[in-house]
């Protein structure tokens, strides 16, 4: 259980690592259409040769038409969520685009319930305040004294 509960606090730990890294190394001019575009071709190349050292087939050999437009529509879906990612992340700081994880997990909750008819336990309300709070208080505005 200890190691198991040790990789959970690494996880937001290097995630955090990974969003100042992103930020500091940002290469000088480059727009966020060519890293999504970079980062997607390098995961298919590796997808790709890994599936090659071991023989293992990207679709069964019964795939239909219809398999296959599923997977071409998620392609776009998740290439717009790269572009998407990559554009918020040049234009905002590694602690805002670190708490997106937070803000997906509240909706995450939402479509629980609405979509799928979920009910939650209190502990998990709870815990969702407190993510909610502590957005709220990371993102709030500085005060300004008025001018006299």
């Amino acid at each position: 259980m200890a190691l198991w509960f040790a990789m959970g606090l690494l996880i937001p730990a290097m995630l955090s690592i990974g969003n100042v890294y992103r930020s500091v190394a940002w290469p000088f001019g480059v727009k966020p259409m060519i890293l999504a575009s970079g980062t997607l071709l390098a995961s298919a190349a590796t997808l790709g040769l890994f599936a090659g050292l071991t023989r293992t087939s990207i679709f069964p050999e019964t795939t239909g038409l219809q398999l296959v437009s599923i997977v071409g529509i998620q392609g776009l879906l998740t290439a717009l969520t790269y572009l998407c990612a990559f554009e918020l992340q040049r234009r905002s700081n590694p602690v805002f685009y670190s708490q997106l994880g937070a803000v997906a997990a509240m909706f995450g909750l939402l479509i629980g319930v609405i979509w799928f008819k979920e009910h939650y336990s209190v502990s998990i309300w709870l815990g969702a305040l407190v993510v909610i709070l502590g957005l709220r208080i990371s993102n709030r505005t500085k005060r300004t004294s008025p001018e006299t």
